[in-house]
């Protein structure tokens, strides 16, 4: 009864009609979803394959080209395209087709239009096209169709005579019976139902396959019309006419990049829909019988779990109602809608025990509330929260120590009611307000001035927060002071912007400096003048003093530069012992350079330094924008230049900047660039000035002079080629280059003579800074099997006294080789007779300047009779250099001079030379 009861209700019918309407639904949903997908998914697969296949074809369209432009390229080298005769033509077309698979014939056409040669026949072009001459450069290609309707395509490969065009060759490839050709198309197969097409620039079809049915056959002109005229290169869906019907097409173009050619591929829109018509047959009736089945099953079960949840239901707004008394009757626990009941009746039995526990948790949050007060009034950072209307809702001790107060003096308040400053405090509510309407946490440094005065540098994090009054949004701030880190920061930016040792700015701050000044005197149309200072002999305070005096002597410096420029003028460390000075604003010339001679003037004051006392001067170029340069590198460089005149013209001056000075710069500069390559030119060669003892009368040994003829300039005296090899270090090369010379021509010149000659070879100062130069001297003796004996080292005076406790070591390490010492240039040093007893040496050799002077200044006369008298009693050998006359010879004759040289007996001989003086002489 009661079954009859339900069948009957409305309640049935409802429940009945709604499982239905939801079954219909989701079917409709199933089966449009799944063919939208299935037809999705074969329209991304055919077009997958459509793109693959034009992707496998434009590769091996691009390689083919590569090929024959390797095919072409060589036949434009090879000789044998310059052949004459047609049969030499022919041969040679025949040879091309037998070694390239690729060509099929071709044609030779003359710069007239002759056709010099054809292989072969079935090839043969029309007429127009065969005389058809190219003159252009670049190999090209091109679609032919000849009488017999061939598909050809022509290769045109210009050849050259005289730099132009003279001669074609027309390479054939047959598009529909060339197998590798054939190859490339068959890659664009992608299904059995399709319509391929290749065209080229022109619109003529390459290739052509149309294997759509006949049900959806379309003309081939119809699509390739269509497509060529409308549609862009990619993937579309496109209709056309067919047998009087609109057919759907998925086609796809895309373009073969190395000829220009178009691929067109269509597909019926029948065939990716095959799929989901296929599955459609299958899941509609399976569908229908599983629906009717699920409405029945659902209904049931709905009825039979329908009053234990009415009766849940009910229990639920019970205790929605506040009453947690209330209990679900008859619970079946077998049930699902039983069990569930029954859970709810356990959970109102445990609802009141966790009323208890909430209770608790408050107590404990409010516990735990107190705690986290003290963590943040104890915390080290500033911390507070303020709402939108600027109040502060919370404040720790350190904020609030900020401004010397108490949290209770802030709280509440506005920033504004307590910081003197009404427009900082603004400023910072309307950055926290823009923080609160973004609801974005931000980072910061700012810093503040606390209540002691005190500057003190802050990093700051704001984060938005809901407030805990009616959820009101707020603002959360914790600042961490970094004073310390700040100071570092700019300890740090200090140090990369200063010299260690002076203080003074360094080069990276002048150059930012001089940038600035330039832009600005651009701007007012001023000027600036740059100082490029360097300190001279330095060095030699260095090597004599001690680094320590050095680095004494640049902190001195530098404290007397900037004792006499005003504020606006700058002083910079440019590195070593060269400084910068920046004069900005500079009305004349004049002002410069009375400051260059102030700077020069407080230089040359004494210094001191421990118990030593010395003098240093300093050379100073001086370049000024505009007139000289108007970038940076420029007005350095010029500066740098015209300081280098400075010390070239005698040091402790300054020099302003002119045309010229670039103009020897530049001089110096190409000299030094050929001097490099003058060895590898064998440029380089000797010459050797006699020496003559003054009581034989004959030659008994020579001096090694070195010589530089340059290819362009000619002969350069060595005081302009030998100050460069000098600066740059060639002179380590070069030096050794003309012993080594000098030994092994000396050497082959003695091997003739009973007496041999003793060989005299100048050592630079450069050379003695070499700590290799003994091995190097020792190498040379014995390379050369050279007696060292035999061999004089001249050294200058000048260079033993700059150090000479250095010198005089090496001196004896040479004279331990059997070398022997003289000074050169004796005379022009200041050494004084308590230094020269205390040489190892052999010789003097005096200065060609007191001979010129002697007859001349009775002052001479008395120096050099002085000057005998110490090397007689010294046991030292002298020689006397530039003797030019009979008077001079006769003059140091008298005065038992042991050896002379000079013009009076002989310029400076060629190694060859050497023999044809020493007979004469003899």
């Amino acid at each position: 009864m009661k079954t009859k009861v339900f069948w009957r209700s409305k309640r049935f019918w409802q429940i009945l009609g709604l499982n239905g309407l939801v079954i219909v639904g989701l079917f409709v949903l199933l089966t449009v979803s799944s063919q939208k997908l299935l037809n999705g998914y074969a329209e991304t697969n055919y077009k997958n394959m459509m793109n693959g296949s034009t992707q496998r074809l434009n590769s091996q369209v691009t390689n083919m080209v590569h090929e024959l432009n390797y095919i072409g390229e060589n036949i434009q080298r090879d000789s044998e395209a310059n052949v004459i005769t047609e049969n030499d033509l022919v041969r040679y077309l025949k040879e091309i087709t037998t070694f390239a698979s690729l060509i099929d014939g071709g044609t030779v056409i003359h710069t007239d239009g002759t056709v010099l040669a054809h292989y072969p026949e079935r090839l043969t072009l029309g007429k127009t096209q065969a005389n058809t001459f190219s003159n252009q450069e670049e190999i090209s290609f091109k679609q032919l169709t000849n009488s017999d309707g061939n598909k050809l395509f022509q290769v045109t490969i210009p050849i050259f005579k005289d730099a132009e065009v003279y001669r074609n060759f027309k390479l054939i490839i047959d598009v529909d019976r060339n197998p590798l050709f054939r190859t490339l198309f068959s890659t664009l197969e992608f299904s059995e139902n399709n319509y391929i097409a290749i065209y080229d620039t022109d619109g003529k079809p390459v290739f052509e396959n149309n294997r759509i049915d006949s049900e959806s056959f379309i003309s081939s002109f119809q699509i390739n019309q269509q497509m060529l005229t409308d549609m862009s290169p990619g993937f579309k869906q496109v209709y056309y006419q067919a047998n009087q019907e609109d057919k759907s097409y998925f086609v796809s173009q895309q373009t073969i990049n190395a000829l220009d050619w178009s691929v067109l591929m269509a597909i019926p829109e029948e065939e990716i829909n095959i799929a989901s018509q296929e599955l459609n047959k299958v899941l509609i009736p399976v569908f229908i019988i599983l629906s009717v089945s699920l409405i029945i099953l659902i209904t049931i079960m709905m009825h039979r779990n329908l009053q234990p949840i009415n009766r849940l239901y009910h229990a639920v707004e019970k205790v929605n109602k506040g009453d947690y008394a209330h209990r679900i009757e008859q619970v079946d626990p077998t049930s699902d809608i039983g069990s569930i009941s029954a859970k709810f009746n356990l959970m109102l039995q445990d609802l009141e025990r966790y009323r208890i526990d909430v209770k608790q948790k408050t107590i404990e949050l409010h516990q735990q509330k107190n705690f986290l007060n003290r963590i943040i009034n104890f915390n080290p950072s500033a911390i507070y929260t303020m709402n939108w209307e600027g109040e502060f809702t919370l404040i720790n001790k350190q904020f609030a120590s900020l401004y010397g107060l108490i949290p209770d003096d802030i709280l509440g308040k506005k920033e504004q009611d307590f910081n003197p400053k009404a427009d900082e405090a603004w400023h910072y509510l309307k950055i926290n307000r823009a923080i609160m309407m973004t609801n974005e946490a931000q980072e910061m440094e700012d810093f503040l001035i606390d209540a002691n005065g005190n500057k003190k540098w802050f990093h700051v994090g704001k984060v938005p927060i809901m407030g805990d009054t009616g959820g009101q949004l707020q603002l959360l701030c914790v600042a961490t002071e970094i004073t310390e880190i700040k100071q570092q920061e700019e300890l740090i930016k200090y140090q990369a912007f200063h010299d260690e040792l002076t203080g003074l700015p360094n080069r990276k701050l002048f150059i930012e400096t001089i940038e600035r000044e330039i832009s600005y005197a651009q701007e007012h149309d001023t000027k600036v003048a740059l100082f490029f200072l360097d300190l001279d002999r330095f060095k030699y305070i260095n090597d004599t003093f001690g680094h320590d005096a050095g680095d004494a002597l640049l902190k001195m410096v530098s404290q007397r530069l900037q004792s006499i420029l005003i504020e606006k003028d700058m002083v910079f460390r440019f590195g070593g012992d060269e400084f910068t000075i920046l004069v900005p604003q500079l009305n004349d010339k004049q002002k410069a350079a009375d400051i260059a001679k102030e700077i020069l003037s407080i230089l040359t004051k004494p210094y001191n330094f421990k118990e030593h006392k010395f003098i240093i001067t300093a050379s100073i170029g001086i370049s000024i924008y505009p007139n000289d340069a108007t970038n940076v590198d420029s007005l350095t460089k010029y500066a740098d230049t015209a300081m280098y005149q400075s010390k070239q013209q005698g040091k402790n001056t300054f020099r302003f900047y002119t045309e010229d000075m670039e103009n020897e710069v530049a001089e110096k500069l190409r000299l030094e660039i050929d001097l490099y390559q003058a060895n590898e030119r064998n440029e380089l060669f000797m010459h050797y000035q006699p020496i003559i003892n003054t009581k034989s009368g004959k030659m008994t040994g020579v001096e090694a002079l070195i010589r530089w003829e340059h290819k362009q300039l000619g002969l350069i005296p060595p005081a302009e080629f030998i100050p460069i090899a000098e600066e740059t270090g060639l002179i380590n090369e070069i030096g050794a280059c003309a012993l080594r010379i000098a030994c092994m021509q000396m050497k082959e010149s003695n091997d003739k003579l009973e007496k041999p000659l003793f060989l005299s070879v100048n050592l630079s100062p450069v050379q003695l800074e070499d700590q290799e130069i003994v091995a190097k001297i020792s190498k040379i003796l014995e390379e050369t099997n050279f007696d060292p004996k035999l061999l004089m080292l001249e050294i200058t005076e000048s260079t033993i006294m700059k150090n000479k406790n250095k010198v005089i070591y090496l001196i004896k390490q040479l004279r331990m080789l059997g070398c022997k010492i003289a000074i050169d240039d004796f005379g022009t040093g200041y050494s004084s007779l308590h230094v020269i007893k205390h040489l190892p040496i052999d010789i003097l050799k005096i200065e060609r300047s007191f001979i010129q002077n002697l007859l001349v200044d009775d002052k001479e006369d008395a120096v050099l009779a002085a000057v005998f008298e110490m090397a007689k009693k010294l046991d030292l050998v002298v020689i006397a250099e530039g003797i030019e006359t009979e008077e001079q010879l006769e003059y140091v004759k008298q005065k038992q001079c042991d050896y002379v040289q000079g013009f009076l007996f002989s310029q400076p001989l060629a190694a060859d030379h050497i023999d044809i003086f020493r007979k004469d002489n003899q």
